[in-house]
């Protein structure tokens, strides 16, 4: 309509301007044009040049100029043959010789001559001086929705190509086809306009501004935003320095948003304890999210604890966000992933590096030198690109190709010294496991995990397997039979091999972790999977931990499986206890048995080998055999056959043996010795039992 308006109307205001401005310069009989076909005509066209540069007003085109000249044409005719189409009081010289004067133009406008021209004008605008008004706007909508279905599959495609992030991607995914369903009911029923406030918590580096971005346009590719743009900031940009600077600035940034996103980085920071101003920015986001909520799109985001504590302090924050995305740290296969995709799109060659990329970072990894994900990634590539730049300056290498001489020396690897530290520490650890007594079955089971281990190794290195491995055990048997030594040994072997970051040790039982009331299990074995990480976890008599009865077994083991599942890359968890009670274990819990793969069957050991551990110890306080003593430990041994508690029988009878010696000695006068006799043998097994 009012377009409509425009076209018929303006030339009669075009008219009467001209008329005003003339009577205002006093030329009553100025000539401006002679004609109202050819003042009419020029404003078509002028108006027609002017709008080809105006995107809201129609381009002018061919037919509609014609249609025009035609329509004007045929008031000329008409008045030429002379059809008495006006008043004849009208009809005056003074309008024939001075048509453009204040008065002839005045009564001309209000003539029937005036219809002509405003015929001319509906043709013009019929024929096509532009597309008709709703033929216009539907071509324009069918452009602004090809242009945001461009831009929705643009980032779904750049969603999809991150490195990791499935929970992620899976979520937001999920969150899309709610909006489609909605889109949908929409148009059958009554439904209100989605909140599309989130929260994205985890590390840094792992992509969360990447993923707003991407958030931005897939919204506003669905058609729940009315722009793309994402506004960034942080704590810094909100908080003022006077009363009224925080509102200012809050203000400032959720309007400069409205339409699209504003992402505010370490959100928490903003309910800081103390005398500042966050608290009214807090309140005044809030009533925005509120308020507007079918305008904007608010992200919140920062390490997953903080902004856990953020929701339960503020509980106007948890009922205005409805979707919480969980950011994870990246695994050292994706972040190598990471860094290869880093290099490649700046035009460098990594296949030769590809392998010694992965395992440096895997190295890393274990060791727990890595930090920030992401970021550490790009910290890593910049020395790679530097260190290759230093590389092709001395030598005659190729520029562009990284190397693996390139990547070491960026991760400050030095090849030798690494690899003799491990060779060493590998050395020293099988030594100690040869020189265990007994155990032969035991001791080349190890030996074949450890080398399925470094097999495996290499495979995640080189990408061949992307599975994260599990290493977790159970180590079955009774007591004194070698399995703490072992799972000591065995921590040191996988620091060697790199699986490890740490090897430590930590030994836990029952005692150290069920707590006394409800949270205290659970601090309890979090702080013995924290002190662990990166080593060994050695929990003895395992199946404790789910007695009978109202205790916090349960909750102990709840935590712990989830442990396993979640640092399976850099913790190794052993499970210990006798063979049967252990089976139970596994039959109470199925989690239990799905992330355990390994299990090692520690036997009893047999008379030979309790012989041999007596020596051993009688060995460390510097005592020995006699000849004769010696066969009779033998023979006694023998006849014994079964030794309730293994090695610890064998301690506790070397200590009844020094007994027996001490009193020996000192009711024979004798000078102090280190030998033992049979009769120190022969006492100290009557007193065993």
């Amino acid at each position: 309509m009012f377009k409509a308006l425009f076209w018929l109307g303006s030339p009669l205001l075009v008219c009467t301007l001209m008329s005003l401005l003339a009577k205002g310069l006093k030329s009553e009989g100025y000539l401006v044009l002679q004609g109202t076909w050819k003042w009419a005509l020029i404003y078509y066209l002028v108006v027609g040049l002017i709008t080809r540069a105006k995107k809201n007003i129609p381009k002018v085109n061919l037919s509609a100029i014609i249609g025009a000249i035609l329509s004007i044409w045929a008031v000329i005719l008409i008045n030429a043959w002379g059809l008495k189409l006006v008043p004849a009081s009208l009809v005056q010289s003074d309008i024939a010789l001075y048509p453009w004067t204040y008065d002839a133009l005045k009564r001309y406008l209000f003539g029937w001559q005036a219809v002509f021209v405003l015929a001319g004008a509906v043709v013009f605008h019929v024929i096509g001086l532009h597309r008709r008004p709703a033929e216009k706007e539907a071509v324009s909508a069918d452009k602004r929705s090809l242009d945001r279905e461009e831009i929705l599959e643009a980032a779904l495609d750049k969603l999809d190509q991150m490195i990791g992030l499935e929970e992620v991607k899976a979520e937001i995914k999920g969150f899309m086809n709610q909006l489609v369903g909605l889109a949908k009911l929409a148009k059958v029923a009554v439904v209100s306009k989605p909140t599309l406030h989130m929260i994205f918590s985890g590390p840094p580096g792992t992509g969360k501004t990447e993923v707003a971005r991407i958030m931005a346009d897939i919204l506003y590719g669905l058609g729940f935003l009315e722009t793309n743009t994402l506004i960034e900031c942080d704590r810094s940009q909100i908080i003022g320095k006077y009363v009224g600077h925080t509102e200012e600035k809050m203000n400032g940034l959720i309007e400069h948003a409205m339409g699209g996103v504003l992402f505010i980085d370490e959100a928490y920071t903003l309910s800081k304890e103390g005398n500042d101003f966050g608290q009214e920015a807090v309140d005044i986001l809030l009533k925005a999210m509120e308020d507007k909520r079918d305008r904007f799109m608010v992200i919140l985001a920062g390490y997953q604890a903080d902004m856990n504590a953020l929701l339960e302090m503020n509980e106007g924050f948890k009922s205005r966000i409805p979707y919480h995305l969980k950011f994870r740290d990246y695994g050292p296969n994706e972040l190598a992933d990471l860094a290869e995709m880093m290099l490649n799109l700046q035009g460098y060659e990594t296949v030769r590096a590809t392998e010694i990329l992965r395992e440096v970072i895997w190295t890393k990894h274990r060791r727990g030198e890595i930090s920030g994900n992401g970021r550490w990634v790009r910290h890593l590539v910049d020395r790679i690109l530097k260190e290759h730049a230093i590389s092709i300056a001395s030598d005659d290498r190729e520029a562009g190709v990284i190397t693996s001489e390139d990547i070491r020396k960026a991760a400050g690897m030095n090849r030798s010294r690494y690899e003799t530290e491990n060779e060493q520490l590998k050395k020293e650890a099988l030594l100690q496991l040869d020189q265990l007594i007994g155990l032969d079955n035991i001791k080349s089971e190890i030996k074949d995990f450890l080398s399925f281990v470094e097999a495996e190794k290499e495979r995640e290195a080189s990408g061949i397997s992307s599975q994260k491995m599990s290493m977790h055990m159970a180590f079955t048997g009774p007591p004194g039979t070698g399995k703490t030594t072992v799972a000591r040994i065995l921590g040191k072997l996988l620091k060697a091999a790199g699986m490890l970051s740490t090897g430590q040790f930590i030994e836990a039982d029952r005692s150290q972790i069920i707590g006394k009331f409800v949270g205290h299990t659970e601090d309890n074995m979090k702080k013995l999977l924290d002190q662990a990480d990166g080593g060994v976890l050695f929990i003895d008599e395992a199946y404790s931990l789910v007695k009978e009865g109202n205790d916090f077994g349960s909750e102990a083991i709840a935590v712990l499986i989830k442990a396993m599942e979640d640092r399976r890359d850099n913790l190794v968890v052993i499970l210990a206890g006798y063979e049967n009670e252990m089976k139970e274990l596994m039959r109470s819990n199925s989690g239990i048995p799905s992330r355990i793969p390994f299990t090692f069957r520690f036997p009893s050991y047999s008379a030979s080998e309790m012989s041999q551990i007596v020596r051993s110890i009688l060995a460390e306080h510097q005592l020995e055999l006699s000849l004769h003593a010696s066969h009779v430990l033998d023979n006694l041994l023998i006849s014994i056959r079964t030794f309730n508690g293994n090695a610890r029988w064998g301690r506790d009878f070397v200590g009844k043996i020094r007994m027996a010696q001490v009193r020996r000695i000192k009711q024979s006068g004798m000078a102090v010795s280190q030998e033992i006799t049979e009769q120190d043998i022969i006492e100290a097994i009557a007193k065993t039992g």
